[in-house]
């Protein structure tokens, strides 16, 4: 699999024209990346990225003292898409853990029923 997805090579950003696999998804109706998701889990520097991130997020704490005008634009810039993502998936993995996800539903739907005996 890592062969196929090119979780080895140097690049982040594979697209169409290098294989129909391009760009991925994560998961079932998520976002398209132009990399191997394996990847960042071998990159220190990704991992601490991410860690940091999500800190940020859950506390509200910025990256350096002072307002938003005060981040570094690096900062800003993950902030933007980071924090909207990382709350639609926390909504959705509580949804999810109140409703379902709809798999026993479908599972039931395509059952084949018993017929009923002496009218019962």
């Amino acid at each position: 699999m890592q062969k196929i997805r090119r979780c080895h090579e140097d690049r982040w950003d594979f697209d169409h024209k290098d294989g129909a696999i391009w760009p991925m998804r994560v998961s079932i109706g998520g976002e398209f990346y132009g990399f191997c998701p394996g990847k960042v889990m071998r990159d220190p520097g990704v991992q601490e990225l991410f860690k940091m991130m999500l800190v940020s997020v859950e506390t509200g704490q910025l990256y350096v003292t002072g307002a938003i005008a005060d981040q570094p634009d690096w900062f800003i810039d993950l902030l933007a898409w980071f924090t909207p993502l990382y709350d639609r998936i926390k909504f959705e993995n509580k949804v999810r853990a109140v409703v379902g996800d709809g798999k026993l539903a479908k599972a039931a739907q395509g059952a084949v029923r018993t017929p009923k005996r002496n009218g019962r």
